[in-house]
């Protein structure tokens, strides 16, 4: 099989030279280690999933574990399969839908990518400036406004090279890390209820909400086109079937290592504010630094703005490489970097400054967390299409178990969404009910367009053609 193509994301990418050996070797393995931390802190540890950890720790305490075990195992399924799209094609999921779906389609699907990327970016905005604001008492807005220089700041490091923006990344996991884990030390587990937790599938009806919360925080749209752009950084031998297989496994270890280190430090989140549960006002990312510091002294809150601050920088500059990578993908439109992030960062600070003027800033996040699970299908419908065409995958297009095992959690995800909006309709009344159900139904007919849609399953020579 030869699958040969320049894609769109690699321009202005330093390339990482790597072995060929077709055998295991664990000095192998480290040179394909770095993209999987950086979308684990694009998706899995940003500041909408902290505050996602947050409120299910305090509206569900121990027994919402088994969604957090649960969303993140298959969120590494569907990065796995992002991952082997590019490693497989030699090109990024965004690019491929432009090559692969009509013009209509892929307009859809471009416009729920920059909707959910604008999404993840407010949320970066708040978690930054609350950080600041524990750290330093600067005012939100003025927080606000410092996300924007320190996103410029971010982007220096990616001028650096691949392998050092990766190494920022995994000082700001470290970072996180520490801070949270000895933050937990002050606390304590039920290691019991934590056991239980883990294991027993409990879904009340108050803990609805926070579940869809802490869902849309980890299956993130956008990181899915990431993984699949990063795996380019390193060259891989196509015409050598051998190596392909190779690079897989190399790339699903590293995921389910840096993805496996993320679960742990949002399973700590969350088994930091069981000590809160019931808790008589909302906990939010600004209010858990408050009962920390209530509870434990001035160390413990300047711990929780640390850890904060570290995921929503590593967050921004995710947020700022998908948003690069989908815009070049859907329209082949070459943007600077830096113009790219005053575009996004720009539309996230103007709802930003707007709900500071109306209400609390951190009170948007879990409506932010819902809408990031609303957009989840506009990116897993093409990620399983592309990847089950043995015409463009060969040999390493999904296998039936992968299809049975997905597919059926597609339904449900898409299941979940449609149920929030209806009851979301019924709790307001009125005329949301049917405003509701009619987005519902709108809802609905997207996914089947872009499900049933015709796809040209494109031949190598096709694809050379078109990227050149």
């Amino acid at each position: 099989m030869s699958l040969n193509i320049e894609s769109s994301s690699k321009q202005d990418t330093q390339l990482i030279e790597i072995g060929k050996d077709d055998k295991f070797s664990f000095r192998e393995f480290l040179t394909y280690v770095g993209p999987g931390f950086l979308v684990s802190m694009g998706a899995f540890l940003d500041p909408g999933n902290v505050f996602g950890a947050i409120q299910a720790g305090v509206i569900g305490g121990y027994s919402l574990l088994w969604v957090l075990l649960t969303t993140t195992f298959f969120g590494y399924m569907y990065q796995k399969i992002s991952a082997r799209i590019g490693t497989v094609t030699n090109v990024d999921l965004a690019c491929l839908c432009r090559m692969n779906f009509s013009k209509p389609v892929t307009l859809l699907l471009w416009l729920m990518a920059e909707i959910a990327i604008i999404v993840a970016d407010i949320q970066e905005v708040v978690g930054t400036s609350i950080a600041l604001w524990i750290l330093f008492g600067f005012p939100l807005w003025l927080g606000i406004l410092c996300t924007v220089v320190d996103s410029f700041l971010l982007l220096l490091t990616s001028e650096a090279g691949q392998r050092k923006l990766e190494m920022v990344f995994a000082f700001f996991i470290f970072v996180m890390a520490f801070a949270f884990v000895f933050n937990l030390g002050y606390i304590g587990v039920d290691w019991g209820q934590a056991a239980k937790g883990l294991v027993v599938p409990i879904l009340r009806q108050d803990t609805i909400e926070p579940t869809m919360s802490l869902i849309g925080a980890i299956i993130t749209l956008h990181t899915l086109y990431l993984h699949s752009s990063l795996v380019l950084t390193r060259q891989i031998d196509r015409q050598n079937t051998n190596a392909v297989r190779m690079a897989i496994q190399y790339f699903n270890l590293e995921s389910s290592i840096s993805l496996g280190v993320a679960f742990i430090i949002s399973a700590v989140i969350l088994c930091t504010f069981v000590r809160w549960r019931n808790y008589s006002e909302e906990l939010d990312l600004r209010k858990a630094g408050i009962v920390l510091k209530e509870a434990f002294g001035d160390k413990s809150e300047i711990l929780w703005g640390i850890g904060l601050f570290a995921s929503g920088q590593a967050s921004t500059m995710a947020g700022a490489l998908s948003g690069q990578y989908v815009m070049q993908g859907y329209l082949n439109l070459q943007l600077k970097p830096w113009i790219r992030i005053m575009i996004t960062r720009a539309l996230a600070i103007t709802p930003a400054f707007l709900t500071l003027l109306f209400s609390e800033v951190d009170s948007l996040v879990q409506t932010l967390n819902i809408i990031q699970l609303i957009q989840i299908p506009f990116v897993v419908v093409p990620l399983l299409r592309i990847s089950s065409s043995v015409k463009m995958m060969g040999e390493f297009a999904l296998k039936t178990w992968e299809k049975w095992l997905l597919i059926p959690v597609f339904v449900l995800l898409l299941g979940f969404n449609v149920y929030g909006m209806v009851r979301r309709g019924v709790m307001h009344g009125g005329i949301v009910i049917f405003a509701m159900i009619g987005y519902a139904i709108l809802y609905l007919a997207m996914i089947a367009v872009i499900t049933f849609a015709p796809m040209k399953q494109t031949t190598t020579d096709e694809r050379t053609q078109d990227s050149s």
